[in-house]
C-alpha cells in the first residue's frame, strides 16, 4: 500500500514571491545586458551611441542615406578610410578619419546625413586658432586652424551642401581642402 503525500496548498502569498523572484531574476538579466551593450564604447573610449562600422558601404546602409564623398582626395591621403564612425537617433552623422601615407592621422570628414549640424559626438567642438569666412560653391564657409590631438596645427572647414553640415578637418593645405569640399557629391 502507498500512501499519499498530502496536496500542498496554494497561497497567495506564493504568487507574490514567485512575481517576485521572476522580477528579480529579469532586473538582473536587463542590467548584465545593459553592461555588455555598453563595454565596447567603453573599451573604445567613444560614446555609447557612436558605432564605429568597418567600411563606407555599412554607413550608409545603416544610417539609410548616402553620405557626401569628395571627387578629390590628394596623394597625401590614404583611402579607404582607417575609421568609419556613425551616429543614429535624433541627429545622425558620420565621421570618416583617414591616415597620410607616411602614417598617422591626417583628415577627418564628418557630415550630418539630414539637414542640420554634424553631431558633436562624431567631431567634439575645438578651440580655434583664427577663423576666416570662405566661399565654397556660392555659399559662405568658415575655416578655422586649430591644434591638433598631435600637437601640429590642423584646419577645418565647415560648409554646407543640400542643407547638410559637412565639416573636413585636415593637415593639408587650404587648397587641397577646398578642392575636397567642392568636388563633394553623395552620388556614386
Amino acid at each position: 500500500m502507498s500512501v499519499r503525500a498530502p496536496a500542498a496548498r496554494w497561497r497567495p502569498s506564493d504568487l507574490w514571491r514567485t512575481l517576485a523572484g521572476l522580477g528579480v531574476v529579469l532586473g538582473f538579466t536587463a542590467l548584465v545586458l545593459d553592461g555588455l551593450d555598453a563595454a565596447p564604447a567603453w573599451i573604445l573610449g567613444e560614446p555609447r551611441d557612436v558605432r564605429l562600422v568597418p567600411t563606407v558601404a555599412e554607413a550608409e546602409r545603416r544610417l539609410g542615406a548616402r553620405l557626401f564623398l569628395p571627387g578629390y582626395f590628394p596623394d597625401t591621403i590614404e583611402w579607404p578610410p582607417s575609421a568609419v564612425r556613425i551616429r543614429r537617433g535624433p541627429v545622425p552623422g558620420a565621421a570618416l578619419s583617414f591616415d597620410g601615407r607616411r602614417g598617422g592621422p591626417y583628415m577627418q570628414l564628418g557630415q550630418a546625413v539630414r539637414p542640420g549640424d554634424v553631431p558633436d559626438r562624431l567631431m567634439p567642438a575645438i578651440r580655434p586658432l583664427d577663423e576666416a569666412p570662405i566661399w565654397i560653391a556660392g555659399q559662405q564657409a568658415r575655416l578655422r586652424r586649430f591644434t591638433g590631438p598631435d600637437g601640429q596645427v590642423w584646419r577645418e572647414l565647415t560648409w554646407r551642401t543640400k542643407g547638410r553640415q559637412l565639416v573636413l578637418r585636415s593637415r593639408g593645405t587650404v587648397e587641397e581642402m577646398v578642392r575636397m569640399a567642392r568636388t563633394s557629391r553623395d552620388e556614386p
